[in-house]
C-alpha cells in the first residue's frame, strides 16, 4: 500500500505547478486523498526494490509501466502496472493495478515492450536460450491465441552457446511483431532481426523463415532503437562500446524483405558507422548513444552522452548525432554531424565539473516538429534528477519550455537521504509529457514511477 512517508516527502518537495510547458502537471498521478504533484510512485511499500523498463500507452489512453520487482523471497519477477491516463493506478488490473510474472527462464529479464492496436502487450526477454516474447491480453493474462501459449520463441542456432536475445520490439501495420537483438555466433554475435505475424508465424519472404542476421563485429554490440519506415524498411540503431572509454555510433537499415539496404551506409552496404573521437582527432572524445528517432525522410537522430565534448565546465553533456537518409553524417547540424547541449544545472562555475553531468536516454517528436529528450542531470553536488529538454525543429533549445528549454526534477523521498530520480523513456500525451522514471527510496532500493509535465499540445507525429 502507499506509504504516507513517500507522499508527504514528495508533497513537501513539490508545492506548486504552473501551466507553463515543462512544469509539473498537478493533475497527473493524483486523487483527492493522495496528491502526486506530477509524480506517481508505485504504492507497494519501501521494503522491495522495483526497476522500470519502459512506459507505453494503450489505444484507449491507459498507461502500462513495464519493469521488474523483487518479491519477499528476494527473487526478481517481471512486473506490469496499469495506470489510467492521469497516472493513477487502475485497480481493476491485478492487485491494486499491478501484476507480476515469473520470468520465462532463470536469469531472464524484460528488455522492451510494445502495445498493438488491439491493446495486447508484447514483452521481449533476454537471458533465455532463444529469443523469447510473451503476449498478454489487456487484462494481463497470457494471450493463448498466440500459438496456444502466449509465448513466441525464435531460435537462430548460429553457434557458440546458441543464446539469442531480444533487445527491441516494434509492431507492424498488420499487428505482427518485429524483433531486433543478437544471435550468438562465432567469433562474435550477429545482429538478429526477425519478423513474425500476429499469429506467431514467420512473415513469408522475410529472410529465411522470418529471420535475418548481419555480422556486425566491431560495429555494434548494443541495440538501442528499432524503427519502421513507411515503406516497410527497418532501421536498427545502436553503438559499439567494447569498454567504458570507447564508443562509436551505428545504424543498420534493411529492406522490407530483410535484405541489407545497399542505398544506405558509409561503412558497408546497409551500415552507417562513426567513431566521432577519431573523426575529431581526439580519441578521448566519445559519444555513448542511447535512444534514437526516425525522420519522415529516412534521416536518423541518435541521442546520448558526450565524453570530452563538454562545455568549459561540464565534461559530460547531451549530444545528438544525425544521419542523412543515405547513411552519411549530416554536418549541417554541427561538426561531424553532432550537436551538444550543456544544460549546466550547477551553474557556470561549479566546484567540480562533474556537478554539471548530463546524460540522455531517449527522445520523441511532437506533432509540431519539436523534439523532447529525456535524460538525467546533476545540479551542484546534488544527486541525479530526471531531465526533460525540448528542442525546436532546428534543434535549438526551446525557450518556451521549462527554464530556457530544460527542466530537472528530483523526487526527494529516500528514507536514508540518498535521493535520485533516473530516466527511462518519454511519451507525448494529450496536454502533457509523461516519462517513465525510477526513484530512490532508501537503502539502495528504487521504486517504479511516472512523471507528468505540462505540454500545450494534443498529439505526437504518429511516425515513431
Amino acid at each position: 500500500m502507499r506509504t504516507a512517508l513517500l507522499l508527504a516527502a514528495l508533497a513537501t518537495a513539490i508545492a506548486t505547478a504552473s501551466a507553463a510547458d515543462g512544469a509539473l502537471d498537478a493533475t497527473f498521478g493524483t486523487d483527492a486523498e493522495f496528491p502526486g504533484f506530477g509524480f506517481y510512485l508505485n504504492p507497494y511499500g519501501t521494503g522491495l526494490t522495483a526497476g522500470a523498463q519502459t512506459v507505453r500507452r494503450a489505444p484507449n489512453g491507459q498507461l502500462y509501466l513495464f519493469g521488474s520487482m523483487k518479491d519477499a523471497q528476494d527473487d526478481w519477477r517481471m512486473s506490469i502496472q496499469r495506470l489510467d491516463a492521469d497516472g493513477y493506478p487502475d485497480y481493476a488490473f491485478g492487485d491494486f493495478g499491478l501484476r507480476t510474472y515469473q520470468a520465462p527462464c532463470p536469469g531472464a529479464f524484460a528488455t522492451d515492450a510494445q502495445i498493438d492496436a488491439q491493446g495486447r502487450l508484447w514483452v521481449g526477454f533476454a537471458g533465455c536460450p532463444d529469443m523469447t516474447i510473451y503476449r498478454f491480453t489487456p487484462a494481463g493474462d497470457l494471450d493463448t491465441s498466440l500459438l496456444g501459449s502466449g509465448v513466441l520463441t525464435i531460435a537462430y542456432d548460429l553457434g557458440d552457446d546458441n543464446e539469442d536475445e531480444v533487445r527491441e520490439l516494434a509492431i507492424d501495420a498488420q499487428g505482427g511483431v518485429i524483433v531486433a537483438g543478437f544471435a550468438a555466433a562465432t567469433p562474435s554475435r550477429h545482429l538478429a532481426v526477425a519478423h513474425y505475424t500476429s499469429d506467431g508465424a514467420p512473415v513469408p519472404g522475410f529472410g529465411v523463415d522470418g529471420k535475418v542476421d548481419v555480422d556486425v563485429q566491431n560495429v555494434m554490440n548494443a541495440v538501442r532503437g528499432l524503427h519502421l519506415m513507411r515503406d516497410g524498411r527497418i532501421v536498427v540503431t545502436g553503438r559499439y562500446a567494447p569498454n567504458p572509454l570507447a564508443g562509436t555510433q551505428a545504424v543498420v537499415r534493411l529492406q522490407a524483405n530483410g535484405a541489407v539496404d545497399a542505398g544506405f551506409g558509409n561503412y558497408a552496404p546497409g551500415i552507417a558507422h562513426a567513431d566521432l573521437g577519431q573523426l575529431a582527432g581526439n580519441l578521448d572524445k566519445r559519444v555513448m548513444s542511447e535512444g534514437s528517432l526516425l525522420g519522415a525522410d529516412g534521416s536518423v537522430l541518435q541521442v546520448g552522452t558526450s565524453y570530452g565534448y563538454g562545455s568549459a565546465h561540464s565534461y559530460y553533456d547531451i549530444v545528438l548525432v544525425k544521419w542523412k537518409p543515405d547513411g552519411q553524417l549530416d554536418t549541417s547540424i554541427g561538426p561531424f554531424g553532432t550537436r551538444t547541449y550543456a544544460l549546466d544545472f550547477a551553474g557556470a562555475a561549479p566546484a567540480d565539473d562533474q556537478d554539471n553531468f548530463d546524460r540522455a536516454f531517449a527522445l520523441v517528436r511532437q506533432g509540431d516538429g519539436k523534439i523532447v529528450i529525456l535524460g538525467e542531470s546533476r545540479a551542484d553536488a546534488a544527486p541525479i534528477g530526471a531531465t526533460l529538454v525540448r528542442l525546436t525543429p532546428s534543434l535549438d533549445l526551446d525557450p518556451t519550455f521549462g527554464d530556457g528549454g530544460k527542466a530537472r526534477y528530483l523526487a526527494p523521498i529516500a528514507t536514508d537521504g540518498h535521493h535520485c530520480t533516473y530516466a527511462v523513456n518519454p511519451l507525448i500525451e494529450p496536454g502533457r509529457i509523461v516519462a517513465g522514471v525510477q526513484a530512490c527510496i532508501g537503502n539502495g532500493a528504487v521504486a517504479q514511477a511516472t512523471l507528468g509535465v505540462e505540454n500545450d499540445l494534443l498529439f505526437a507525429d504518429g511516425l515513431d
